[in-house]
């Protein structure tokens, strides 16, 4: 469909037709939308500003890829990959307080947001949180060994110079792009080893380290762990907020 816009625009455009074409908007679920900008050019747009106004772990409404923290991982190998190839890519959508397809039936229903009902932060909010606390300036990140670049990417940053933070920065993500492998597989378990050079000597650092997996940032399996009720009462609700 997009091509063929872009097509009909051309052609207009050859018969003398002056069309506005300011930028390039499409949607996109369950992978990157790849690279458009061959064929922008192909049609003679080169340089036109692409956005992704509509993207997400998963486009159904109801999947429970929804809300595992495989998503969150998602998320960050996704904007990673996709740094160099578009202007704005937004994600959908912020809230689970959704209802083009009618009201939730239960608590986690597999909705589209990075927030769930009552305001629960889920693993992909986290994902974000993490995205913005990093640094503006790029370090060089280095790596190697099975899954480098594949499974395994990530940013390594820092402030600016004038800044009064000078702290390095380092986020990592572990994930396969098959979402029917989003609960795990021994064969996709890597052990990371991560060692940071270039530090001014004899001085200390303080070591923080912020971790979203089946274990930890993951409100949907510490309701999963209270037994999946239908809809928690307040003192479950508590407990997820903790």
């Amino acid at each position: 469909i997009q091509e063929a816009f872009l097509h009909h625009l051309a052609a207009r455009r050859a018969e003398g037709v002056r069309i506005p074409f300011d930028f390039f908007d499409f949607h996109q679920y369950n992978g990157l939308p790849g690279d458009w900008r061959p064929v922008l050019r192909r049609y003679g747009f080169e340089g036109t500003k692409i956005y992704v106004t509509e993207w997400g772990v998963s486009g159904l409404f109801g999947d429970v890829t929804n809300d595992k923290p495989y998503g969150a991982a998602w998320i960050i190998r996704g904007l990673h990959d996709s740094l160099d190839l578009y202007d704005g890519i937004t994600y959908w959508t912020a809230s689970d307080y959704f209802e083009e397809d009618g009201p939730p039936k239960r608590f986690f229903h597999g909705g589209f947001g990075l927030i769930g009902l009552d305001g629960l932060r889920k693993s992909r909010y986290w994902a974000y949180y993490l995205l913005h606390r990093l640094g503006t300036c790029r370090v060089l990140l280095q790596g190697e060994g099975d899954g480098f670049g594949a499974l395994v990417t990530g940013w390594a940053t820092r402030a600016p110079d004038n800044n009064h933070d000078r702290g390095l920065r380092i986020l990592l993500s572990s994930v396969t792009e098959l979402q029917q492998q989003a609960d795990g597989m021994a064969i996709l378990d890597r052990h990371l080893l991560l060692t940071i050079a270039g530090l001014i000597p004899r001085k200390d650092y303080q070591v923080r380290i912020a971790r979203i997996d089946n274990e930890h940032s993951n409100v949907y399996g510490e309701w999963q762990r209270m037994g999946r009720p239908r809809w928690p009462n307040a003192a479950q609700l508590a407990e997820l907020h903790h």
